[in-house]
């Protein structure tokens, strides 16, 4: 697509008109025509007509998420340079690795001057790829074909689709490659010289889930193309049987449907008013670390943690102003871990930290207080300041249970024990502090 943007533009995409009036307050006086989207199909449909230099986008969106639109709009410009505006408690990990097209990621509320700032920067960014004649790079997919007429049939097919095509005949060089790099498309033969079957696709999945891959085969078998779906395929062709228009439009499809399967995927293990982990994401990672803990003979702590005095925020200011609570307290959690520690919300003001692999019991009380003192600058809210706290309760494996429910109701007793002590504090399982 022609990079025929104007300098002077902004797309702002958020499902909150209140966002899109306060960006046009600020820009609009400096000279900025300011166009909103409340989703990202709407934003894609206001963005084909005419890319955008600048758009500031909102992480948690109805439907597919800021990030999922970076990739749809980026797409369609390269030069396009993303300011990314959220409330979502998933700020601090907004930004894909190696995604460069996003300059900044700011919190609701912000300060005027952080995205005055944020702007100019995603402006200069826009402006520097355009003068350097950027291209949209051709997408790579990934071959799997063993017989050198096939292949050089689907490169011929493929040449003026957009897409780069890397071909290797062996399923053992495919997944080093798919371990190595990510391809969004692969296409697959079955009957390869070093796999039969739906092998090959069992393990493509296997190596690279995010991949959508389609087969083509020789055979027109309504059978082995359902069980290739059933174990990972987005769609089955026959040699001979397409052209390039065909198989073009079965790869853009096969994508979208895999897309559109990490979404649904995303949505049933992540907590929508938070971004963080739900209850059932947060316990199978549970199990998971349980399993290796006991494996290895390593340590690792639980924390259980709620806000000290919700129901009254509840009951006196309302719903809203609590769930602009928890998304701040979701949000100083995240910020006080590690980037690979867990953080889920159990339900309600209950959430849970999993720490792995801990080396010294000092380590968790360093990380339980931080958590403690975060609580200490206000939550500002448009109902005013408040102050709020949080009491922790630490359980630990092996000591305080062999089990992730033995060790989150270990947890969760301390966490009560510390309400007892006064609240605003950390308190250690009896089980887990004999241990320490």
């Amino acid at each position: 697509m022609a990079q025929d943007v104007r300098p002077h533009r902004i797309l702002v995409v958020d499902d909150d008109p209140l966002v899109c009036r306060a960006v046009e307050r600020m820009f609009t006086p400096r000279g900025y025509q300011v166009t909103c989207a409340r989703s990202a199909p709407e934003a894609v449909g206001v963005f084909t007509a005419q890319p955008y230099p600048v758009v500031i986008t909102d992480l948690r969106l109805p439907g597919p998420d800021g990030l999922s639109l970076v990739e749809d709009l980026i797409a369609l410009s390269p030069c396009t340079a993303f300011v990314m505006v959220t409330s979502s408690a998933l700020v601090g990990r907004g930004r894909r690795e190696g995604d460069r097209s996003i300059v900044s990621i700011i919190p609701k509320p912000w300060e005027d001057e952080d995205l005055y700032a944020a702007v100019d920067q995603a402006r200069d960014l826009h402006d520097l790829r355009s003068s350097r004649d950027i291209t949209p790079v051709r997408e790579q997919i990934l071959l799997l074909e063993d017989h050198e007429g096939d292949a050089l049939m689907v490169q011929e097919l493929l040449e003026d689709s957009g897409f780069a095509v890397r071909w290797v005949t062996r399923l053992r060089d495919a997944l080093d490659v798919l371990r190595r790099d990510h391809h969004p498309i692969v296409l697959t033969d079955l009957a390869l010289a070093d796999a039969r079957g739906l092998d090959c696709v069992i393990q493509i999945a296997r190596a690279s889930p995010h991949s959508a891959t389609l087969v083509l085969s020789g055979l027109e078998d309504e059978t082995l193309a359902a069980q290739a779906f059933r174990w990972g395929a987005e769609d089955y062709l026959v040699k001979g049987r397409f052209g390039a228009q065909e198989l073009r439009r079965a790869m853009l499809f096969a994508a979208e449907r895999k897309r559109a399967e990490r979404r649904v995927s995303q949505l049933a293990h992540t907590d929508a008013l938070t971004g963080l982990a739900n209850r059932a994401a947060f316990m199978d990672r549970v199990r998971r670390a349980v399993a290796q803990a006991r494996r290895n003979g390593t340590r690792l702590s639980l924390l259980y943690l709620d806000l000290d005095g919700f129901k009254g925020i509840n009951d006196s200011l309302g719903h809203a102003a609590g769930d602009a609570v928890l998304q701040a307290f979701a949000d100083r959690l995240v910020r006080g871990v590690r980037p690979y520690d867990v953080v889920g919300r159990l339900g309600g003001d209950e959430f849970a930290i999993l720490l792995e692999d801990v080396r010294a019991s000092a380590d968790v009380e360093h990380v339980a207080q931080r958590l403690v003192d975060s609580m200490a600058p206000p939550v500002v809210i448009p109902e005013g300041n408040l102050n709020v706290a949080t009491s922790i309760g630490i359980g630990t494996f092996p000591e305080g249970g062999d089990t992730p429910d033995a060790l989150l109701a270990d947890a969760d007793a301390a966490m009560y024990a510390a309400k007892r002590s006064g609240r605003n504090r950390y308190c250690w399982s009896p089980r887990a502090s004999r241990a320490a």
